[in-house]
């Protein structure tokens, strides 16, 4: 269906996935910033910045991750799932592989951090810090990944969503009847009507001289 659980209409979730992707976007450039900095720091010994930098780069994953759970949940209640379309499909299919890499990146971060994984510094610093600029590389992937699905995923969304060329039938038959502004009623009975998605983004649609709501039935105007 073309409408969610709610009433919430495909464009308009895809409009709130724009904003949470722009979101998403910022943090994970911003790590792959602060993940050159641990790198940069740890060349120049200060191993305080670099738990800082790298701290930052903890939590910009996370904070990538607590939106993809708010976004994913949100779809999920909706009714907007792998099986609903081809493009739901592969929406959750990209973005879900894409967020197992952040996961397992999380995962590899959070051990340089702590004394198991610090602890080479003291012995081998040079070693410690050629890892440290070998997983940035792979969090650099991570995140130029994510900027190539984001506009995948993100603008091409929007057409999906609002373009008039993806029509949805709607059958419309024995609804009842309508009743004029004057009392004069019709009857609507066998018919179809096809309703665009821009149709379904306003919510309503012209069926002769009534106006048809997709969960209220509104006078002839």
């Amino acid at each position: 269906p073309a409408i969610g659980l709610d009433g919430l209409s495909v464009a308009h979730l895809l409009e709130e996935t724009i904003c949470l992707a722009t979101f998403n976007t910022v943090a994970l450039i911003t790590s792959s910033v602060t993940m050159v900095m641990s790198w940069v720091s740890l060349k120049m010994k200060d191993i305080s910045k670099f738990k800082m930098y790298m701290w930052i780069t903890i939590s910009c994953a996370i904070i990538f991750l607590v939106v993809k759970y708010f976004e994913y949940s949100h779809k999920i209640h909706e009714g907007f799932i792998p099986a609903h379309d081809t493009y739901m499909a592969l929406y959750f299919t990209m973005t879900g592989l894409h967020v197992l890499h952040i996961i397992g990146g999380l995962f590899v971060l959070v051990y340089f951090v702590m004394p198991d994984g610090i602890k080479m510094w003291d012995d081998e610093p040079i070693r410690f810090t050629n890892r440290i600029e070998v997983f940035g590389l792979y969090w650099h992937f991570v995140d130029l990944v994510w900027i190539f699905l984001f506009p995948i995923h993100g603008i091409a969304s929007l057409n999906h969503g609002l373009n008039p060329s993806n029509t949805h039938p709607t059958d419309i038959s024995n609804m009842g009847t309508h009743h004029s502004g004057g009392g004069v009623g019709m009857q609507i009975s066998e018919a179809t009507v096809t309703v665009t998605d821009t149709d379904i983004y306003d919510n309503h649609f012209d069926c002769q001289t009534c106006y048809y709501d997709v969960s209220h039935e509104y006078p002839c105007e």
